[in-house]
């Protein structure tokens, strides 16, 4: 009687045992592990909002969960790797997935629609975003990362705003609405893409490094154009000046040997003015040697010239005009005019107080 009493409230509280068992699938939800998750695998709609706890760590699988009606959230994890909810079709509110430091992988292969917003931002090692069933988006799109690649291949229809900021390589070219893709008709609000660091093409590339040789090779040759004129410049002023006659130096006057001049006034002849025109340097004979002082038998009334033994003092004969472009040498010496009562009777010689190149004998006159 007592092992069919035992029987029959075991029976009785296993409903209640089960019961107790079964997670809430109608309250809000936070998952601290993957234990938690687990627990979740017989909740197809989870009614609360689904939230992934910041101190959960490692990676994550929500499995046999397809409909979530308040949202999603995974914010402010320091430890989570990855979360994958393979069989999550639809979520009604706010898909949000910010501020996850340690995040590099979101799988949600099977997500088709989301009936809110979805705003994935802040996951520094997040660099891959690929939704592959989404079609339907009833509020704005907003995404910023280190985004490399970004793919909806079956997106049909974004109602909200769209912004997209990435900080990696990201094309925005293939995600722009252009009559090159099929992205005229998705984008129903304003669409906003950006990247701070926008790759070129690889002909962009050889452009601008053929642009930068040719400005290099332009630069260089000026500076050589520049240098050469320079140097040929220095050359010039160099060959000029060893070409232009250079002044004379000029020995100062021998005071002893100069032959006073019979010129009256006072000449002021610049000696060291430069004569424009080079002139030939004069060359003049060697004068004759002195006389012999007269003897005892000479007689002083017959001319030196007469005298046997005696030299002959010839006259020299000028210097032509090509060796005396002008006649402005210090030994050119005009006599003056003989005054009658200076003249003397009797044959003389002019006795010059210097000697010249321009004396003459002058004939002996007889007294009439």
């Amino acid at each position: 009687m007592d092992h069919f009493l035992l029987v029959l409230l075991g029976l009785t509280s296993l409903p209640l045992v089960l019961a107790a068992s079964k997670p809430d699938c109608s309250n809000p939800i936070e998952i601290r592990s993957q234990a938690d998750a687990t627990s979740l695998s017989s909740c197809d709609t989870i009614s609360g909002t689904l939230t992934i706890s910041p101190a959960a760590s490692g990676s994550i699988t929500l499995s046999n969960v397809e409909n979530l009606r308040s949202g999603l959230t995974i914010d402010n994890t320091d430890r989570l790797d990855s979360f994958i909810a393979p069989d999550l079709e639809t979520v009604t509110g706010l898909l949000s997935v910010r501020n996850n430091k340690a995040l590099v992988s979101l799988q949600l292969g099977s997500l088709g629609t989301v009936d809110g917003e979805v705003r994935i931002r802040a996951n520094p090692h997040l660099t891959n975003l690929r939704f592959n069933e989404l079609d339907q988006v009833a509020g704005g799109l907003y995404l910023d990362g280190p985004f490399d690649s970004i793919s909806f291949p079956n997106l049909e229809s974004v109602q909200g705003a769209t912004e997209i900021t990435s900080s990696g390589s990201l094309n925005c070219n293939s995600l722009s609405p252009s009559e090159d893709n099929d992205n005229t008709d998705v984008f129903n609000g304003s669409f906003s893409c950006s990247n701070s660091t926008t790759s070129l093409s690889p002909g962009a590339k050889a452009g601008i490094a053929i642009a930068v040789i040719v400005v290099v090779a332009i630069l260089a040759v000026l500076i050589w154009l520049y240098c050469r004129r320079r140097k040929r410049r220095r050359l010039d002023v160099a060959a000029v000046g060893s070409s232009s006659p250079l002044p004379r130096s000029v020995s100062p006057p021998d005071n002893d040997n100069k032959p006073p001049s019979d010129v009256d006034g006072d000449v002021d002849v610049e000696k060291d003015a430069p004569s424009p025109i080079p002139r030939k340097p004069l060359s003049l004979p060697s004068p004759p040697p002195p006389p012999p002082p007269p003897t005892s038998e000479t007689h002083n009334d017959i001319p030196r010239s007469l005298i046997p033994g005696m030299p002959r003092v010839v006259p020299q004969a000028p210097p032509s005009e090509t060796d005396v472009p002008m006649l402005d040498s210090e030994h050119v010496h005009e006599v003056s005019a003989e005054r009658d009562r200076d003249r003397e009777a009797g044959p003389f010689e002019l006795e010059a107080p210097v000697r010249g190149l321009h004396m003459r004998v002058l004939e002996p006159q007889v007294a009439a």
